[in-house]
């Protein structure tokens, strides 16, 4: 694409300056849609019966409790020490920047998770530390992926 542009206008005798300078607005009106901001929202994604949300702390923040703003249905831990058992045994400590991941786990009743997301969305959304659009779903392989046969 970017070598036939030029093929073309050289065929047709405008030069690329007298194109842009037709219809000047065209790129001011690109520009000013792509300063817009980002919507913030929760993508909860297709993880049926999901009860883990993973999130990540804003730099300098340390609190996977959201500063005691966690609704009592989730409990809040960091992610690569406390959420993710296996991390403990390795012979090296992870990167630090792996501190800032919390794991949100559903610890109310059985069933209602999907009524509870909302109430942890407003808790993230209300608290300085973390961001919303860091919240999304932990998707674990728990169920069989294939076999040998699959190939």
């Amino acid at each position: 694409m970017v070598l036939v542009l030029p093929a073309l206008l050289a065929c047709t005798g405008v030069t690329s300056q007298e194109l842009a300078d037709e219809r000047p607005e065209v790129g001011a009106e690109l520009h000013a849609s792509s300063a817009s901001t980002i919507p913030v929202a929760l993508v909860v994604g297709d993880c049926p019966g999901a009860i883990r949300l993973i999130g990540v702390l804003d730099e300098g923040s340390q609190d996977c409790t959201l500063s005691g703003t966690l609704p009592e249905q989730w409990s809040g831990t960091p992610l690569f020490a406390e959420g993710s058992p296996g991390v403990a045994g390795l012979s090296t400590a992870p990167p630090a920047e792996l501190e800032r991941y919390c794991a949100f786990d559903y610890v109310g009743p059985a069933g209602d998770v999907g009524l509870w997301y909302g109430a942890l969305t407003s808790a993230v959304a209300a608290s300085a530390d973390m961001d919303p659009i860091t919240l999304s779903t932990d998707c674990r392989g728990e169920f069989e992926q294939g076999d040998l046969y699959d190939a």
